[in-house]
């Protein structure tokens, strides 16, 4: 029991001095995620980051200082485009007047992969300020200033320069994702109308079969009436045949196209109507194979 409380006091001690070191020499930096916004400040950003006047951000590049916002860009951007450390050392910095150098790095953190449709995104990025200034360079600045020399000026050009190839490396990044930009833009336009025309070629697909369906029903609504039309002038025509054949008392006999009987009296029942009116029957034999039968004429008097 001894042993392990020993242990555990030892353990204690590492992490408090593990505490203490990070806080007082590991170097001070933000977190951000994808859209660049600081979600957690390690240590003191003051000299680095502050609040710009006006509506509150915690966009990193709104609350840069003296012009490190276009160096966090490029670093930014270019750590997002290889999903590794992107930094630079020797960024000259204004501090109060004084001259400082400064090392830069963005280092990307959390899962590499792109995160699932509706899920959280955990791609986040460190950024870390390193103050590489020399230690005599605060005495110099504090001490008496002198005129500047020919090397001084040297300098001075040549940090100029580097500040001018560094914003030139920002622009033409930023104009690289502005392209970037432009291309998803106008392929995404170009599948939008591209579905829009299949969408409209479907819609006049569905109104060409519309008026197709409209036109067969109005042509089986049409052949429905003419059949219905037909149909009840059949059953009239029936009607009509039945009542003349019930009410007539003179022997009829219907033949079709070929002269066959279709419907009429019997020969037994034109007899007996003949014998009582006092008519005749004459009887017409045909032997030809191809109008073959016999036809009987009934002859009634007109005044019986």
């Amino acid at each position: 029991m001894k042993s392990q409380s020993v242990d555990k006091d030892d353990l204690d001690l590492q992490a408090e001095a593990d505490r203490v070191v990070l806080r007082g020499h590991a170097p001070v930096g933000v977190v951000i995620n994808r859209e660049m916004e600081v979600v957690q400040f390690r240590g003191q950003t003051t000299p680095y980051l502050a609040p710009p006047p006006g509506k509150p951000s915690v966009n990193v590049l709104k609350l840069a200082r003296n012009g490190l916002s276009i160096e966090l860009r490029a670093l930014i951007s270019a750590a997002m485009k290889k999903g590794g450390v992107a930094s630079k050392d020797g960024i000259p910095f204004d501090e109060n007047g004084y001259k400082r150098m400064l090392n830069l790095s963005v280092t990307p953190l959390g899962d590499k992969r792109s995160p699932e449709k509706g899920a959280p995104d955990r791609h986040f990025y460190l950024i870390l300020f390193v103050d590489v200034t020399p230690p005599f360079a605060s005495v110099e600045a504090a001490s008496e200033r002198k005129p500047k020399s020919r090397n001084q000026n040297d300098q001075k050009a040549t940090r100029l320069e580097q500040e001018l190839a560094g914003t030139r490396d920002a622009l033409r990044s930023a104009i690289e994702s502005e392209d970037s930009l432009k291309e998803e833009f106008q392929s995404a336009n170009e599948e939008i109308l591209s579905a829009n025309e299949e969408l409209q070629s479907t819609n006049e697909e569905l109104e060409t079969s519309k008026e197709e369906l409209q036109s067969a029903n109005e042509e089986l609504n049409t052949l429905n009436a003419e059949l219905r039309n037909k149909n009840n002038e059949l059953h009239e025509l029936s009607n009509d045949i039945v009542n003349f054949l019930n009410s007539t008392r003179i022997p009829v006999v219907m033949l079709d196209r070929r002269l066959s009987i279709r419907r009429g009296l019997g020969l037994w029942v034109a007899s007996g109507i003949v014998d009582r009116f006092g008519g005749s029957i004459l009887t017409r034999s045909n032997v030809d194979p191809d109008r073959h039968g016999t036809c009987f004429s009934i002859f009634l008097p007109a005044k019986p």
